[in-house]
């Protein structure tokens, strides 16, 4: 375990912890493309304003990360 470092690359799993919308823009009012059901996994891509961007069933958006866990 000690020989073990963090991989720059990697900026963690994330789940869904409420129904949650997949927006098209990093915004609460901003239109939804999908709803990810509690307990979806994702990975994020990047972040902003307190947003991560993902990619789920094909479609590229932002969740907030209000209803999310991360490790």
């Amino acid at each position: 375990i000690s020989q073990l470092q963090a991989v720059f690359e990697d900026i963690g799993a994330f789940v869904t912890i409420y129904p949650t919308q997949l927006r098209m823009k990093p915004s609460e009012s901003a239109n939804s493309i999908l709803i990810l059901q509690p307990g979806e996994r994702f990975t994020a891509m990047s972040f902003e304003n307190g947003f991560v961007r993902v990619k789920k069933n094909h479609q590229t958006g932002y969740i907030s990360l209000n209803y999310t866990l991360s490790k």
